[in-house]
């Protein structure tokens, strides 16, 4: 390792003008091999109380990335819905007020 006016060799770009920035590995790291599954601290009780009966869901126990999907749709996600209602899979906002406003 060679060293050139301040900086080893294998630094190349970097001038010795002041501190360099910062490289985020780690999290970039381990944003790269965690899912949203390990991320999540309430994963387990999360799961427990899913409703989805949707099959392969990446969402399933994952309340705040389905919330998030669904406000964005403008539904409600299936734990609002009785059972068989969920199984519709319709989740609009306007379906689950119709089922419950009395006729």
């Amino acid at each position: 390792m060679a060293r050139k006016k301040g900086r080893l060799a294998f630094d190349s770009g970097w001038k010795n003008e002041g501190p360099r920035p910062p490289v985020p590995l780690i999290p970039r790291l381990l944003e790269r091999f965690m899912t949203k599954n390990s991320q999540c601290p309430r994963i387990r009780i999360n799961t427990k109380f899913c409703t989805c009966t949707h099959q392969g869901c990446p969402k399933h126990g994952l309340c705040c990335e389905c919330l998030h999907y669904h406000r964005q749709r403008r539904e409600l996600p299936a734990c609002y819905f009785t059972e068989d209602e969920e199984r519709s899979y319709n989740r609009s906002i306007e379906f689950f007020v119709q089922r419950r406003t009395p006729k």
